[in-house]
């Protein structure tokens, strides 16, 4: 893979809100309410990436100049490592883009538990989380940008397991 993975620079965030609402609006259409998809995403991610959040991490995937994907993570939560957001460019989804931030983020987890929300509708990313080794919890009510949806938590008991299902899994 011609990517690198690096931390993200303070002149990326433009770019990757421009990722994160194109991910939204190709991801989680039938999922959330259309009227979401126009100024009410591009408002919430403009506000999400306007400035450093305190114990936030994130992680891009780049190939040259260009943005393919980004993960943000917490990874001092008492919980664990939160991952807040994985992202890839939709164009670019099926290259193992996903798993080398993943597995960026299992790498910097120090053994830690490692977990996530992902909407119970959003079938295709709860199987990849599941063929990474991921156990689902129970479902539960929330709201994005108002809408209410239904949830669940994936989690990974510790990032070891996870960076060995990651690797088994990774393009050759």
């Amino acid at each position: 893979m011609p990517y690198r993975l690096d931390t993200a620079g303070p002149d990326e965030t433009s770019a990757i809100a421009d990722l994160h609402t194109e991910s939204w609006r190709q991801t989680y259409r039938g999922m959330l309410p259309e009227a979401l998809f126009g100024a009410p995403v591009e408002a919430a991610m403009a506000k999400k990436w306007s400035g450093p959040v305190a114990g936030r991490e994130v992680l891009v995937l780049r190939d040259g100049a260009t943005l393919a994907g980004f993960a943000a993570f917490f990874p001092e939560h008492p919980d664990g490592v939160f991952v807040d957001n994985l992202h890839v460019r939709p164009d670019l989804k099926g290259q193992g883009i996903g798993g080398a931030l993943l597995r960026g983020v299992a790498e910097r987890a120090r053994g830690r538990p490692i977990w996530l929300e992902v909407l119970v509708a959003n079938d295709a990313t709860r199987a990849v989380y599941r063929a990474w080794g991921g156990r689902e919890g129970p479902h539960f009510d929330t709201s994005v940008l108002g809408a209410p949806v239904l949830s669940l938590i994936v989690r990974w008991t510790g990032s070891e397991a996870l960076l060995g299902r990651l690797r088994e899994r990774a393009p050759s």
